[in-house]
């Protein structure tokens, strides 16, 4: 199994990658590794609001989906958050500092949609958990066509 970097695996640019390592994946989950920094974009002297852990949830379903896809020799495609369902954190700030393991697991999936079961762990406790409903375009001229629909 290949592990690339999150750079080669989620189309985002510096700060607002996230993640900061793929630790493993297969053809139904993923787990990467994340520490929650004082430079994160939306950082208080606390640490991260709890609900932002959607973000880092999205990222690592889109590192799955990118894995997938340098597995398979096709490009890196930007993926849509279209909703979040049984969003449930532990607390409310996650303290900067903290060690995240992300895991993500397929549960439904075809061509350009997908559900996801995420969970945010310290060490095996659960920090927060959520099922993210994702859509991918097939290509580039797809994803633009959604991004400009009603403009």
């Amino acid at each position: 199994m290949t592990c690339w970097p999150i750079s080669e695996l989620v189309p985002h640019a510096a700060p607002m990658i996230l993640i900061d390592r793929l630790l493993s994946f297969d053809d139904e989950s993923a787990l990467l590794e994340t520490t929650v920094r004082a430079e994160h974009p939306f950082a208080t002297q606390d640490g991260v609001p709890a609900h932002l852990g959607i973000e880092y949830m999205a990222q690592a379903c889109g590192a799955l989906t990118g894995c997938w896809a340098k597995q398979s020799g096709k490009p890196v495609q930007i993926g849509f958050l279209l909703g979040t369902r049984h969003f449930r954190a532990a607390v409310p700030v996650l303290p900067l500092g903290l060690l995240l393991t992300v895991a993500v697991k397929v549960m439904v999936r075809d061509a350009q949609m997908g559900v996801f079961g995420c969970r945010l762990l310290d060490g095996d406790v659960m920090v927060a958990e959520a099922q993210l409903n994702v859509y991918q375009a097939e290509s580039a001229e797809g994803a633009r066509a959604i991004l400009t629909r009603g403009q």
